[in-house]
């Protein structure tokens, strides 16, 4: 139940601490450290889950018509993993290895403009990540960086002498638009070829 019906609510819950932790806790070096086990925590239970739904299935198949024939011994067990990693691992990987990706920019671009980011901005935006999901994160990225620069352009030009821009307030803006709204902007921006069966 908590990784078939339950899983919106874990997001959510992933989502809330997350806020909790950034607003509430006041020590920079605790509130790091804590976002850091968050986005470890849900890159776990993600990983969790695409196992667990590996096992269910092939548990399912082995014990039922025609799934039976898809498993060892009437075909390779090389089909069902194919299967398995293309259904379940995939979509979590390329929104992993997106994260990363755009974490290293966002990296090179704190080093070339000091202080664009503070503590914790980079395991927030790997969660934020994470919950939205591929191909939505896609989308997310385009909406946060687009996001922060009008924002600087407002600040810059409109509201003369305050440039900076607080990443994270971003970061946790277009989370809960993406976990209600996601599959609409993948649609309205047709990118629908590029959703994963999970």
């Amino acid at each position: 139940v908590l990784f078939a019906k339950g899983w919106p609510m874990v997001c959510g819950v992933i989502f809330l601490l997350s806020v909790a932790v950034y607003f509430f806790l006041r020590d920079e070096s605790r509130k790091t450290m804590i976002l850091r086990w968050i986005a470890g925590t849900a890159m776990t239970l993600f990983l969790l889950r695409a196992l667990l739904l590996t096992y269910a299935t092939y548990s399912l198949w082995s014990h039922t018509l025609p799934g039976k024939y898809l498993v060892p011994p009437y075909q390779p067990i090389s089909y069902f993993l194919q299967y398995s990693f293309f259904h379940f691992f995939v979509s979590f990987f390329l929104a992993l290895a997106l994260g990363f990706v755009v974490g290293g920019i966002l990296l090179f671009l704190n080093y070339l403009r000091p202080h664009l980011l503070i503590p914790g901005d980079l395991s927030l935006f790997l969660i934020g990540i994470l919950l939205v999901r591929w191909p939505m994160a896609l989308l997310y990225i385009g909406a946060l960086f687009i996001g922060s620069f009008l924002l600087l352009l407002f600040q810059g030009y409109i509201i003369r002498g305050k440039e900076k821009v607080v990443f994270s307030m971003h970061i946790l803006f277009w989370i809960p638009l993406f976990l209600f709204f996601g599959n609409q902007f993948v649609v309205f921006f047709g990118m629908s070829a590029l959703v994963m069966p999970l």
